[in-house]
């Protein structure tokens, strides 16, 4: 019989949350992802749209292009 005892690994422990927070910011990061071209334009287009989304939602803007006020039934 084996009595050595194992410590199990989980996924919530310190020091591996710690590091794939760190791996996160470094992908992140524009001047790694601009070689990439495909997550570059992925990156840029949801800066836009989390910018336009909260220009929306901060200035009331109901008129924008492609709303369903304009076009209630989706007919145009």
């Amino acid at each position: 019989m084996d009595d050595t005892k194992t410590k199990e690994t989980t996924i919530f422990e310190p020091q591996l949350l710690r590091q794939a927070f760190l791996d996160s910011l470094r992908k992140l990061n524009p001047l790694s992802i601009r070689r990439n071209p495909v997550m570059f334009l992925v990156e840029i287009g949801s800066i836009i749209t989390t910018i336009s989304f909260f220009t929306g939602l901060f200035l009331n803007q109901v008129n924008l292009p492609g709303s369903q006020e304009r076009y209630p039934y989706g007919s145009g």
